[in-house]
């Protein structure tokens, strides 16, 4: 069985597409949702929640676990390697389709805060393209809009507002390709894109490939 957590509902866009890829593989979702969002706790917590999911998923009977958060993955290379044994995570993958799609070297993520603290993304992309340009919009706005149920067949014009709000600081930028860096974004990746002109990359996408493609 393998095993899927988020903090709520955006590790959902990861699932779709293992089951697109591996559609007979057993699943078990967790969303921990008293604990949403993941994206404003502090290093500690996050370490904490993370071994505690990863316990809960194995005691279910996962043998591989998916780490359908990028702020989750963000501090799993932090953490005892003996105690994340059979874990896949999201950003690393995503950096690097980021970086073999990209054109013009110029790179923008959408992540949560916790997430742009821990440069984990800028970090990954210099190591794979030392002179590549970075930028990072964190928007716990466009979280909260995936987990209140805002998805791309059903926004209304103020939630439009506040995505196109919230992209403006990206505008300038002229990144080619941008990383939705945090699962929740796929739930919205189509009204994304209809604001900025670029190729776009989902972390939960290429995790979710990533994981089906060691599964046999």
């Amino acid at each position: 069985m393998i095993g899927i957590f988020d903090s709520g509902v955006g590790g959902f866009a990861a699932l779709s597409k293992l089951r697109e890829l591996r559609p007979r593989v057993d699943v078990a979702y967790l969303a921990d949702r008293k604990n949403a969002p993941y994206g404003t706790k502090s290093i500690s917590e996050l370490e904490r929640l993370v071994l505690r999911d990863i316990d809960i998923l194995r005691a279910m009977g996962a043998e591989k676990i998916l780490a359908a958060c990028c702020t989750a993955c963000s501090v799993i290379d932090r953490l005892d390697t003996t105690l994340t044994k059979g874990v896949t995570t999201i950003i690393k993958p995503a950096a690097r389709a980021a970086v073999k799609k990209t054109e013009n070297g110029k790179i923008a993520v959408i992540c949560t805060d916790a997430t742009a603290k821990s440069q984990a993304f800028e970090s990954e992309l210099k190591r794979l393209m030392p002179d590549i340009e970075v930028k990072t919009k964190p928007s716990a706005r466009l979280v909260e809009l995936a987990e209140c149920g805002a998805r791309d067949s059903r926004l209304d014009k103020s939630e439009l507002d506040i995505i196109r709000s919230e992209l403006s600081p990206l505008l300038d930028f002229g990144a080619d390709t941008v990383i939705l860096g945090c699962t929740h974004f796929s739930l919205l990746k189509h009204s994304i894109s209809g604001c900025l002109n670029a190729d776009f990359v989902s972390a939960a996408d290429e995790g979710a490939s990533l994981l089906a493609a060691s599964l046999k």
